[in-house]
């Protein structure tokens, strides 16, 4: 239900193992154990240091940052939940759950 709430297809997770909150003794039931950095990272190459310079909108620079292999900060989250990291809640939690 979660993934549908935000618009996450659930076939990303294939051959995955999902885990909820409180699901794994590792972690103590908080989702995640230690630190773990989820970053939203933009490379600034010549196109994208002119596109800054000719003064387009943040959503334009990041229409074509995505374009060019950008990950979003929920994409970023999710990634870490397919590699186990943390659960779909905390993630979506931390990242806001939006593009």
């Amino acid at each position: 239900k979660l993934l549908t709430t935000y618009g996450i297809d659930p076939a990303i997770f294939a051959g995955c193992t999902l885990y909820e909150n409180g699901s794994c003794a590792k972690c103590r039931g908080t989702g995640i154990k230690g630190r773990l950095a989820i970053m939203e990272v933009l490379s600034i190459d010549r196109e994208i240091r002119d596109l800054i310079v000719k003064g387009l909108s943040a959503k334009e620079l990041a229409g074509r940052a995505k374009e060019k292999g950008m990950l979003t900060l929920k994409e970023v989250g999710l990634l870490k939940v397919k590699e186990g990291l943390t659960s779909v809640e905390l993630a979506l939690a931390v990242t806001g759950g939006g593009e």
